[in-house]
């Protein structure tokens, strides 16, 4: 069959199959467009989903509180101090040097999260210090804003919040201009509501949200509480 005979069928081909390609094309396009659309939607649910605040519950006229409070935690709380704010902690949590379980770890895993833990503070410390001092603050300040840094990973390390955690935070909270005071607080909610069985991964996503969207230091920590209170 020469070429002359060929043409025509080639033309035909073509033209039945362009509106099927077209088709494809358009369908795929559609479906492209419409799964962006789900997956933003389905971010923006998550994100008010995580957002929403649990309402303060109050019985009796009294208001919310965290459940499984010592004796001074619940004196400490009527006076609006939340557990883990106060300065007397630089002990440890709780009194404790170590994590939960920590004399059934092996002599490796012990040691590796002693090289962990001051690795950690080094870097705390380091970001600690470097914002400050951007910030034209005096040698005064910088050592109180670094201290505060440095009681949170001590505290959060000692009540078993995994330290990567407790630095994701601390970054978080520095890029977002939070004092070491406040972070002090934040880090404290964090690892009261840890000890009560809260999920670390859930709390660190949750404190992020609330840094994006510029909350307050000092509120990030009673929301954290309000949130994540034992059930």
């Amino acid at each position: 069959m020469n070429r002359r005979k060929i043409l025509p069928y080639l033309v035909l081909t073509l033209v039945l199959l362009l509106p099927l390609a077209l088709l494809d094309t358009a369908k795929f396009s559609y479906a492209r467009g419409k799964g962006k659309a789900e997956d933003t939607q389905n971010s923006k649910a998550k994100k008010e989903n995580i957002g929403k605040e649990k309402k303060v519950s109050e019985k009796k006229g009294e208001k919310w509180k965290p459940p499984g409070l010592s004796k001074k935690e619940d004196e400490d709380w009527a006076k609006g101090i939340p557990p883990g704010w106060s300065r007397g902690r630089k002990v440890g949590w709780r009194g404790r040097n170590y994590p939960p379980g920590f004399d059934k770890w092996d002599k490796e895993k012990k040691e590796k999260w002693k090289k962990d833990k001051s690795e950690a503070m080094k870097q705390a410390e380091d970001w600690a210090r470097e914002s400050a001092e951007s910030k034209n603050m005096d040698e005064e300040k910088i050592e109180a804003e670094t201290e505060s840094v440095l009681t949170s990973v001590d505290n959060s390390a000692k009540a078993g919040v995994p330290l990567e955690k407790v630095l994701e935070v601390i970054r978080k909270s520095i890029e977002k201009d939070v004092s070491g005071r406040n972070i002090e607080r934040i880090c404290g909610a964090m690892v009261h509501t840890a000890s009560e069985g809260a999920d670390p991964d859930a709390v660190v996503e949750f404190t992020g949200i609330l840094l994006d969207e510029e909350v307050d230091g000092r509120e990030v920590a009673f929301k954290i509480y309000i949130r994540f209170e034992r059930r």
